[in-house]
């Protein structure tokens, strides 16, 4: 399938999401504001697109809880949409510029909300369902790693060589190391 077809994206990007009968997996164009880059499903067995989420850039992974799909935007724009239609459940956005091009971290769930570090330093647990923001916590230098999730507890790297572990439940955090 050629992806230029769809506007002025260059690539696949992110990890692709693979279920028994879809391959999901988002598009860019870097993090130019105009480049379009689809979230696109294929059908497994054909190939063919099901559908395809107009988006702008979408860098990261994409993740599944149910029937709906998680993804983030170079815009720090992070959306969920319908696994069988593509239709948008929600979007939520952190309002950061990205001035500097940064690729969002992949984000990480627990079946019911969705975890990432926003590119406003700042990691947000969200609603799986409705977006809304259920905690957020801004550490003292900005995370360098994605989030991993173990045991109801978030780890991630910061830019000071520091490892934080936060509780999934509150955000607050356990420890971390020097």
């Amino acid at each position: 399938y050629d992806i230029r077809s769809d506007g002025k994206q260059q690539s696949f990007h992110g990890d692709p999401l693979v279920t028994d009968d879809l391959i999901l997996i988002g598009t860019d164009l870097s993090c130019a504001p105009d480049g379009i880059g689809p979230v696109y499903a294929f059908e497994r067995d054909s190939g063919k697109v099901r559908w395809k989420y107009r988006a702008i850039s979408v860098p990261t992974d994409i993740l599944s809880v149910g029937s709906n799909v998680y993804f983030g935007s170079f815009q720090d724009k992070w959306s969920s949409v319908d696994l069988d239609t593509g239709d948008l459940n929600w979007s939520f956005s952190t309002g950061t510029p990205n001035k500097d091009c940064f690729i969002p971290k992949a984000p990480v769930t627990d079946g019911t909300r969705l975890f990432f570090a926003g590119l406003d330093g700042v990691i947000y647990s969200l609603d799986a369902s409705s977006g809304r923001v259920t905690w957020k916590r801004k550490l003292a230098v900005a995370p360098s790693t994605a989030l991993a999730l173990k045991d109801k507890t978030i780890y991630l790297g910061t830019n000071d060589q520091r490892i934080y572990r936060l509780t999934a439940e509150t955000g607050v955090v356990i420890s971390e190391l020097a």
